[in-house]
């Protein structure tokens, strides 16, 4: 369990890592994302077809991820399906 958690969060460092080199200026898909602070990685997942977002056009980037949709962008963006 505890090398299973090791490679969670390795993977997070990761993947933070990776999506920096990705960072993308523009707007976006997502209505509710102008202005926040996180709106570089948020383009990025999207663009990676890592998050989708709501059926609104919205994103909610303030809302807390869950562990299951952790662990399904993670699985994604390592290339799982």
């Amino acid at each position: 369990m505890k090398k299973l958690i090791s490679l969670v969060i390795v993977l997070s460092i990761v993947f933070t890592s990776v999506l920096s080199v990705y960072a993308d200026n523009e707007a976006g898909s997502f209505i509710d994302v102008k202005g926040h602070w996180a709106i570089n990685d948020i383009n990025s997942l999207e663009n990676m077809n890592v998050i989708s977002g709501f059926p609104d056009g919205s994103f909610k980037p303030n809302y807390e991820v869950q562990v299951d949709q952790y662990i399904t962008m993670v699985a994604i963006a390592s290339g799982y399906e």
